[in-house]
């Protein structure tokens, strides 16, 4: 593996490409799409390696405390640090394996639709000590990379460089698992850059805020210091009109019900529905964007934050959650002629269980 990854290193700058992604893929553009945020200077390209071979993680933007507690709540072990709190990470390589193959099964149905492949880091390779996040066996990054070595036909966008630079921003909530609205900006602007379209500006949305917002790990803990500092949840308004349907029970979608995209007066404890509702088998996302492009989401519920931000650059966003609804991708895609398929999925997935059946069975 690593006399691959040296190759892969020197034949990229061989042939002068530069790219989002951990593995030398094509990617293609629409040059039509409006106007919107300029990327700053591209920081995911082709992975750097050391001498021997190892990874060279991009730098992160903020210092970690070593000041850390390690306790087990109903038979799982959270790490605590300050007012965050955590979920030790380890790479199953064989689970990862299994992952990447899975994907590649589903593209071989659908030869000529474009695929891309964003695995998702989360809060502790970012805010934990480097022995909580560092080699082979603890590093979402060397995890991520080895998922993208293993892709066939699909484009990885790995955003973990761009979100390594805004770490000193508000990318993950302290008492949930998930990312924020704005850690989900940072890699829809990665996955912008590789399908080539242009990001939306963030600064030109209509935002506003959700509050308090206590999640699953403070459900866990109970932890004053969460309960006394709680997380929030921003939300950005697309820039474009959408109307949004959804079901539980028909890829079809004969028997749905309206959804916002997101829904700026959720009365839910758990603000994190105020994207795209929550989970559901299947959404379908109508814009009025300047772009005729569609694309469907495979996803969990990582992607919840993530998919409004697609709402400026696609007419049709569709969204599948296998593990609600079972569906037949290549026949979905073929069924609704979408353009491009995204997998977006956190690095805990891999090793769940009842995700990986629920996506072998898209097949």
């Amino acid at each position: 593996m690593k006399l691959k990854r040296i190759f892969a290193a020197v034949l990229a700058a061989a042939m002068l490409l530069s790219f989002a992604g951990c593995a030398n893929k094509d990617t293609q553009g629409d040059s039509s799409e409006p106007a919107g945020e300029q990327t700053t200077e591209e920081r995911t390209t082709e992975p750097q390696t050391n001498e021997d071979g190892s990874l060279v993680k991009p730098k992160n933007a903020v210092s970690v405390s070593d000041d850390v507690k390690i306790k087990t709540y109903s038979g799982t072990s959270l790490i605590e640090i300050g007012n965050r709190v955590m979920e030790p990470y380890g790479n199953a390589y064989k689970n990862m394996k299994a992952y990447a193959d899975a994907l590649n099964r589903l593209k071989a149905e659908m030869p000529n639709t474009k695929a891309y492949c964003l695995m998702a880091p989360t809060a502790i390779e970012f805010y934990a000590p480097s022995k909580y996040n560092t080699g082979v066996s603890k590093s979402q990054y060397e995890g991520m990379c080895y998922i993208y070595e293993q892709l066939k036909d699909i484009t990885p966008v790995n955003a973990y460089a761009e979100m390594a630079a805004h770490t000193d921003e508000y990318l993950y909530f302290r008492s949930d698992h998930h990312w924020t609205t704005l850690g989900a900006y940072y890699a829809y602007r990665t996955f912008a850059k590789v399908a080539g379209f242009t990001p939306v500006d963030k600064n030109t949305l209509q935002t506003g805020k959700l509050s308090p917002f206590l999640g699953l790990f403070y459900k866990d803990t109970k932890s004053t210091a969460l309960s006394n500092d709680p997380d929030y949840v921003e939300y950005f308004i697309p820039p474009v009109n959408t109307t949004a349907i959804a079901s539980d029970t028909d890829a079809a979608m004969s028997n749905s019900y309206n959804i916002k995209v997101i829904n700026t007066e959720t009365t839910s404890s758990n603000k994190y529905l105020a994207f795209v509702g929550g989970d559901h088998g299947v959404v379908k996302i109508t814009t009025d964007a300047q772009s005729d492009k569609s694309i469907v989401v495979i996803k969990e519920s990582y992607a919840n934050a993530f998919v409004p931000w697609l709402c400026a650059n696609y007419k049709t966003i569709y969204v599948l959650d296998p593990r609600q609804l079972t569906v037949k991708l290549a026949d979905f895609v073929k069924t609704n002629s979408i353009d491009e398929v995204l997998f977006l999925n956190y690095m805990f997935i891999p090793s769940n269980p009842k995700f990986m059946n629920a996506l072998e069975n898209m097949a």
